[in-house]
């Protein structure tokens, strides 16, 4: 073999190397841009309790879903016996058959609870929400949660004589410290 044989055999061995090399890199790429579109686009379904005051304490299971398209709600266990917490005895249990409902972009759903009774249950609880976006992909999302936390949270209110304009004057306030 010549000098000018070996040196093209080195030369297109190098070209193989490189297109091997080239297509592992376009590969990473694109699983890595198909990771973040899905990241930008999916759902996110979160669960929270908050405690609003509008003229009367009133605290609030909440479920929303955060994300940039719709979630169908596959199961949801609050890690508690919701049955304890209702405030009308009659009514469902906080998210009582919530199974295959689906929450769109931003939407929220919530249940007075009786935070008292709850106290009494459990300081801390883990929700648990299993939830398939449009395009049938599953997440499973577990949210520890410290009751005792919620309890702290007390929002001072400019007192107003009267009922109506107290409960009025309440809600205003409320609006305004969640738009800050």
């Amino acid at each position: 073999m010549d000098v000018q044989t070996i040196s093209n055999i080195v030369l297109s061995s190098l070209s193989v190397i490189l297109v091997i090399v080239s297509v592992c890199i376009a590969v990473a790429t694109l699983k890595q841009n198909s990771k973040m579109i899905e990241s930008s686009t999916r759902p996110y379904v979160g669960f929270k309790i908050e405690r609003i005051d509008t003229g009367t304490d009133r605290f609030l299971f909440i479920l929303k879903n955060y994300g940039s398209s719709a979630a169908i709600i596959k199961s949801f266990d609050p890690g508690i016996d919701a049955n304890e917490l209702k405030i009308i005895p009659t009514e469902l249990a906080p998210f009582e058959g919530i199974e295959n409902t689906t929450l769109l972009p931003g939407q929220v759903l919530s249940s007075v609870i009786n935070y008292k009774a709850l106290k009494a249950i459990t300081s801390h609880l883990t929700a648990t929400i299993l939830y398939t976006s449009s395009t049938g992909k599953e997440y499973l999302e577990k949210i520890p949660i410290n009751i005792e936390m919620n309890s702290g949270f007390v929002s001072s209110r400019t007192d107003t004589k009267g009922g109506e304009l107290k409960s009025i004057s309440y809600s205003l306030q409320e609006i305004v410290e969640r738009i800050v």
